[in-house]
């Protein structure tokens, strides 16, 4: 035998990441038609869904900045306690990349940043479930957050095609119990 037969093995470190901000670092509001120029950015819950009045949430998460451009993302998913619907019907909300910066303390209906349309990621809501956690699949954003080819100004839940129905997720305020805030959770390996 001639040359070098050594083979080469690499070992990838998976790492899992769980982002789940309290009111000093989180960032999520609700915005309601009916109450087109008031802020809810300081409530314990959003709500979403379409109705007497369309209400749509905002959510972001910074401390992604802190990983690595070089990160690769296996999977990542936001995830949100849902504790209440206001009817029966199941029915679906869609998440929508946020393209303009927006504030907690000031975003309203009338003001509310645009957004791209929907992911292909939308989570069915099943009243019957209620409370339960819901997820809505952001890997391939998430990797455009940290690799700097998509901005991170957040993200939209809006309700799909239905009437008259409400879902009510807990916000980065809610203080009762801290573990039902929104939370983003990550699996990655910086290579």
């Amino acid at each position: 035998m001639s040359g070098d037969d050594s083979a080469q093995l690499t070992v990838i470190l998976l790492q899992t990441k769980i982002l789940q901000p309290g009111p000093s670092l989180g960032k999520d509001s609700e915005v309601y038609e009916d109450s087109a120029n008031e802020n809810h950015g300081g409530l314990c819950g959003i709500y979403v869904g379409r109705g007497i009045g369309n209400r749509r949430a905002f959510i972001q998460f910074n401390a992604i900045e802190n990983l690595p451009a070089n990160t690769v993302i296996l999977s990542a998913n936001l995830e949100l306690y849902l504790y209440g619907t206001f009817t029966s019907c199941v029915f679906y909300i869609e998440l929508h990349i946020v393209t303009e910066n927006w504030e907690e303390n000031t975003i309203t209906w009338n003001n509310q940043p645009d957004y791209l349309q929907a992911m292909e990621t939308k989570t069915l809501i099943i009243p019957s479930d209620v409370p339960c956690w819901v997820s809505w699949d952001i890997g391939s954003l998430l990797q455009g957050w940290v690799d700097g080819s998509i901005a991170n100004y957040g993200m939209a839940l809006v309700a799909g095609d239905v009437i008259e129905n409400y879902a009510f997720f807990r916000s980065c305020e809610y203080g009762d119990n801290p573990s039902k805030r929104p939370k983003l959770v990550i699996t990655y390996y910086i290579p």
